[in-house]
């Protein structure tokens, strides 16, 4: 049992939910994006890309849900070098099918708010409490 202190603030709890929609707002946009224009790569490497992809970003999240400063901070970083992806071909992305433009812009909207929900404050505090709790190696 959790004591109030070791407790997940809301803004945890929050800021990790919009983590998975965002993974999953990711993964829904390229499925969609394949079945529509089509794609060069054979099967299994695209599936492979998929699940490694989803299995390395839900390993984060998971670590950041046990309260793993390092993950948060590791997720940080290759979020930005996610969204400067993203930026660069946004401006082709809205040529091409502007729906899916405005689910990639969404979805970044998404997880720049659950950083800031997992640096803010409260969050902040905890991932430092849980650091005090874990055992030393």
């Amino acid at each position: 049992m959790e004591t109030q202190a070791s407790a997940k603030p809301r803004e945890v709890r929050l800021g990790i939910l919009c983590l998975w929609a965002g993974l999953a707002l990711g993964l829904i946009n390229s499925i969609t994006h394949i079945f529509r224009f089509g794609t060069q790569l054979p099967l299994a490497i695209l599936g492979s890309t998929f699940l490694l992809t989803f299995l390395f970003s839900a390993f984060f999240i998971y670590k950041i849900s046990q309260g793993r400063s390092w993950a948060r901070a590791t997720y940080l970083i290759l979020l930005l070098f996610g969204i400067a992806y993203t930026l660069r071909g946004l401006a082709v992305e809205f040529s091409h099918d502007p729906v899916m433009a405005v689910t990639s812009v969404v979805r970044v909207i998404v997880l720049v708010y659950a950083m800031y929900l997992l640096f803010s404050y409260p969050s902040d505090a905890w991932f430092k409490g849980r650091k005090k709790l874990a055992p030393a190696p």
